[in-house]
């Protein structure tokens, strides 16, 4: 019993010694004095681990490299478990290139490479995006007669893809078979997230439906990364679908679900499919969030349903969702095209009290939705606004205001404008051209009289 007490006791010593410089400050510990910390945890590998871990806990993966290498230097005798430990700390702070070199030091330190240590690596390599490095170490590894397991074949098809390399994905994956393993749900989930990735929705939908037929139950990060696949491929009655068979396979769907089920419908132009996806979300007490909310709106902003957009809007003031510019740029769209610039100017002060950042496009449909309601003295103090918000005109910009004058026979302010355009950098177009030569002959004939 006092044994037992006297080694917590060393251990959370030693847990202290290295865990209070980080806290105070990460300069306490350095790659250069990091071998100070020996004498408080050698030769006791619990010790070793406990620090190792640390590291990884903190991000600190280059003191677990530096460790690790200093100890190797001057003989001290490491485990295999050592140096997988001090991998798996890299690959958590995301320093593959330390990773690799402690997994070249292993032979050096005369230590066996063991799938443990295999894997640590290419999951390195894999949080790194290096997909051709832990691509040719996991064929490396069945090269060496290292008996590959899933989580191996695993982080080597997320590395391909998060690299967009799907092919490759999919050739590991027809692998696992002939290295006597059974694919799991985590190993196709990867895969079709491989094919989500770079858009082949064919694909996903061919390997979710070989998972069903090999009578694997999908998960719902399959099922999110499938529907994601459809929406990406402008899918959307797939992708309906998918969400909908969700809770026959006694899941729930969760925020990816809905959001990119609501992105589908509102790219297939389904306005209604979005705003019953949203209010199911709001019905089901779900987090639904920005992405959720302006996805909808865009949905209805593409339905010509500008109330709806407003109703939406509101909604999401109302449970605390900070709109974002993409919110407020649909709605403002969406009035514009209905021809409704009241809403859509008081949208745009609301949006710059609340703090939002306005873009190009926020200015350019409310200068279009005051040229639809020939409010030209709102388009111009609009267009001089633009500075302010470090935003500079464009050619949709200019036209806009030039033809929200033309209409009210400003033709002094369209020439001003035109003017002002051509000593920038912004080329006129034909539009341009139009509302300059239109002013022109109205200044002739205004001088005639």
């Amino acid at each position: 019993m006092r044994r037992a007490a006297a080694r917590w006791a060393q251990n959370q010593r030693a847990q202290k010694a290295v865990r209070w410089p980080l806290k105070k400050g990460q300069d306490l510990i350095s790659q250069s004095n990091v071998a100070n910390l020996l004498p408080d945890i050698w030769p006791s590998r619990e010790k070793l681990q406990e620090v190792l871990r640390i590291f990884a806990s903190e991000k600190r993966g280059e003191l677990a490299f530096a460790l690790l290498q200093t100890m190797a230097a001057e003989g001290r005798r490491l485990k295999e478990s050592d140096f997988t430990v001090g991998i798996a700390s890299c690959a958590k702070s995301s320093f593959w290139q330390h990773a690799l070199r402690l997994f070249s030091l292993m032979p050096v330190a005369r230590v066996d490479q063991s799938a443990f240590s295999f894997n640590a690596t290419v999951t390195a390599f894999e949080k790194g995006r290096q997909w051709h490095r832990a691509l040719r170490l996991f064929e490396e590894m069945q090269e060496a007669t290292v008996k590959c397991d899933l989580i191996g074949c695993s982080a080597a098809i997320s590395a391909c893809a998060k690299g967009g390399q799907w092919q490759e994905a999919l050739r590991l994956l027809e692998a696992v078979p002939k290295a006597k393993l059974q694919p799991d749900v985590i190993l196709w989930s990867t895969a079709i997230s491989a094919c989500e990735k770079v858009g082949h929705w064919q694909q996903a939908l061919l390997l979710f439906e070989a998972m069903l037929q090999v009578k694997l139950q999908p998960s719902i990060i399959t099922y999110n990364a499938t529907i994601s696949a459809c929406e990406k491929g402008g899918q959307w009655p797939q992708a309906l679908q998918l969400f909908q068979d969700i809770p026959r396979a006694k899941l729930q769907p969760d925020l990816i679900s809905y959001n990119a089920t609501i992105s589908a419908s509102e790219k297939g132009w389904r306005w209604e499919h979005a705003l019953r996806l949203i209010e199911a979300m709001v019905t089901a007490s779900s987090d639904a969030n920005v992405i959720s909310f302006s996805a909808a709106i865009s949905a209805c902003e593409k339905g010509g349903q500008w109330q709806q957009t407003l109703m939406l809007l509101e909604a999401m003031l109302g449970m605390k969702v900070q709109p974002n510019v993409i919110s407020y740029n649909a709605t403002i769209s969406s009035c514009e095209k209905s021809g409704h610039w009241q809403p859509a100017l008081v949208l745009f002060h609301g949006m710059l009290k609340e703090g939002c950042q306005p873009s190009i496009i926020t200015f350019n449909a409310i200068i279009s939705a005051c040229e639809e309601g020939g409010q030209w003295q709102q388009a111009i103090a609009l267009f001089e606004a633009m500075p302010s918000q470090t935003i500079q005109p464009d050619a949709a910009s200019y036209n806009e205001t030039m033809s929200a004058c033309g209409q009210d026979d400003q033709w002094e302010h369209v020439l001003l404008l035109f003017e002002a355009m051509t000593r920038t950098s912004v080329q006129p177009n034909i539009l341009s051209y139009s509302a300059a030569i239109s002013a022109c002959e109205k200044a002739m004939a205004h001088s005639a009289f």
